[in-house]
């Protein structure tokens, strides 16, 4: 070989300026790519999730229709679709999102929620990378716990009057806001997993316990109402009760003296049958003075498992050891237009009634009350009956606030909870 052709092929050999160009190339597409991963993770991460903020949104609103039991499984799951398509907008822009598919299971109380989503790659795409599959998957169990709830209504004179803001009189807007509570809370489409029952406990001067007061009397109740506990306690245990012949005198000068009577409305045992006890409400008549701690008791004595042998069948109150192991709420409503202003043996009737509701909230039960164009008298009893907190205590003045009390109580009793 030439000895100039043979420097040349030396020098080409040793020349190393190429594959430095090569190495950067190598490096800066590295570079580009993992960059571009992640920028596209950042924003895989957040159409995930969006789609699974709207995946949650669809599922809280089946399982309130789900438990509510108005709705079929088709309603439910086409509500569902509309609740997810309207949370899901914002996301669309980088990615193909599926429909949702939904599947409810009534006896389980589930809704099992799948949603199929493709997310746009950008500058990923350098390392061939277009799409990402991320499938979104929400499984949720919405349980109701049993309900058990005791009313003490009242049905005294004064609520046959029109409420100081005008409006239907007082019990036409109780009869009409009882049937909306027991609306929102009973179940149309019931199954097995959930049961929920009412009891009503109306009360003027006294309360009539019609068959039932036998029982609480020893047979000495003469005109089926009864008054305090004879032994004074203030518990929700069997110990017999006072009647007329035990003395009717009114210890209580809150409001002046009132007379004993007897009121025609009679207390219902717990029930899951709405329209008979619509039907018990709607013979509701106003009449009598206020003995607000008896309507309470008597709402307590609904509820306590200690009265299941005196109320019998399906009127029986479950166990309070359900409501300590989570799987049972019970609960006292309590409505007044007036203050407690008349008992016959003991204290002042506020001072039982408070001293009721304590003993009743120490046992686990929950209290909500609401006073109903009452005065500031009968609202502070009230408010100390209720339990702490908002969701327990209304002060309404028409119709309309009455009716928006028991809907916000109905919203409380029935429990949400969300597992996944």
């Amino acid at each position: 070989m030439d000895a100039r052709w043979s420097k040349q092929a030396k020098n080409f050999k040793a020349d190393e300026r190429g594959d430095v160009a090569m190495m950067f190339g190598l490096v800066a597409t590295a570079v580009i790519f993992l960059a571009g991963m992640a920028v596209d993770y950042a924003r895989i991460v957040n159409i995930k999730d969006r789609v699974s903020q709207a995946v949650d949104a669809a599922s809280l609103a089946a399982g309130r229709a789900l438990l509510d039991g108005k709705l079929t499984d088709t309603e439910i799951q086409a509500m569902a679709t509309t609740y997810f398509n309207e949370n899901v907008k914002s996301a669309k822009g980088g990615a193909v999102i599926g429909a949702p598919s939904i599947r409810i299971d009534r006896n389980k109380g589930s809704v099992d929620i799948d949603v199929a989503t493709k997310v746009n790659m950008t500058l990923a795409r350098v390392g061939g990378f277009k799409t990402i599959d991320v499938p979104v998957t929400s499984s949720a169990v919405f349980q109701q716990r049993d309900i058990e709830v005791g009313m003490a209504l009242d049905i005294t004179g004064s609520m046959g009057q029109v409420p100081s803001k005008g409006g239907k009189p007082k019990i036409a807007a109780l009869k009409d806001a009882f049937n909306n509570f027991a609306d929102r809370l009973i179940p149309t489409v019931k199954d097995s997993s959930q049961r929920v029952r009412i009891g009503l406990a109306p009360y003027s001067a006294s309360i009539n316990l019609g068959s039932y007061a036998a029982a609480a009397t020893l047979n000495r109740s003469m005109d089926g109402c009864v008054t305090e506990r004879k032994a004074g306690t203030f518990s929700d245990t069997t110990d017999p009760f006072n009647v007329k012949a035990d003395g009717t005198k009114d210890l209580d000068p809150t409001e002046g003296t009132g007379s004993y009577v007897c009121p025609s409305t009679k207390l219902t045992p717990l029930s899951s049958d709405k329209d008979a006890l619509e039907a018990d409400v709607a013979k509701f008549q106003a009449g009598g003075s206020t003995a607000g701690h008896l309507g309470i008791q008597w709402a307590w004595n609904l509820v306590s498992d200690k009265w299941g042998s005196t109320w019998g069948g399906d009127s029986v109150p479950d166990s309070f050891s359900r409501v300590k192991d989570g799987k049972l709420l019970k609960a006292v409503v309590l409505m007044t237009d007036g203050i407690f202003n008349i008992a016959y043996h003991g204290a002042k009737a506020s001072e039982q009634a408070i001293s009721l509701c304590d003993a009743m909230k120490a046992e686990g039960v929950v209290v909500f009350s609401v006073a109903f164009d009452a005065p500031p008298d009968a609202q502070k009893t009230l408010k100390a009956c209720a339990t702490a907190g908002d969701s327990y205590y209304a002060d309404a003045s028409n119709g309309t606030e009455l009716d928006n009390a028991f809907e916000k109580f109905a919203m409380t009793l029935t429990k949400l909870r969300l597992s996944k």
